[in-house]
């Protein structure tokens, strides 16, 4: 549901930077309240942080629609939101972080939102390595 959430607030987004939009909302909600959105574990790969087994976690949905597209010689794949997200199922203070990184990242490209990513000490430390990125990096957070 909070993939539909979000996709409902910023339309069609490619998994790049909806990686990194599920970061942000769950980092920061941690930060903010102590407790993560999700559910999902992140780990640093070479372009951000991104959620554990993102690759096969989008297709588990059938509210989400993949769409390949070719963008700069490059082949990427887009979320269509296909539903209705259940905005009841978000408390007030979810809804504000989520809202808080849907209304700072909608703007920005995806290749933007990577290169932001990259400043941040949580991906830093752990890019290239096995384990996942703890939540009290959150703490460190610099762009949100």
């Amino acid at each position: 549901n909070l993939l539909l959430c979000v996709l409902g607030q910023m339309g069609e987004t490619f998994q790049t930077k909806m990686n990194k939009v599920l970061f942000y909302i769950d980092f920061l909600s941690f930060r903010e309240r102590g407790l993560a959105i999700s559910g999902l574990a992140y780990q640093a790969l070479e372009f951000g942080p991104v959620p554990q087994r993102w690759d096969r976690g989008y297709s588990a949905f059938d509210d989400i629609e993949q769409q390949t597209k070719l963008v700069q010689e490059q082949e990427c794949i887009s979320l269509l939101s296909m539903g209705q997200a259940d905005m009841s199922d978000f408390s007030p203070a979810e809804m504000a972080v989520i809202d808080e990184v849907c209304r700072k990242m909608r703007p920005m490209s995806s290749r933007a939102f990577s290169q932001m990513s990259h400043d941040e000490p949580a991906w830093k430390e752990h890019v290239g390595k096995p384990e996942t990125i703890p939540f009290m990096d959150a703490f460190s957070l610099v762009n949100i």
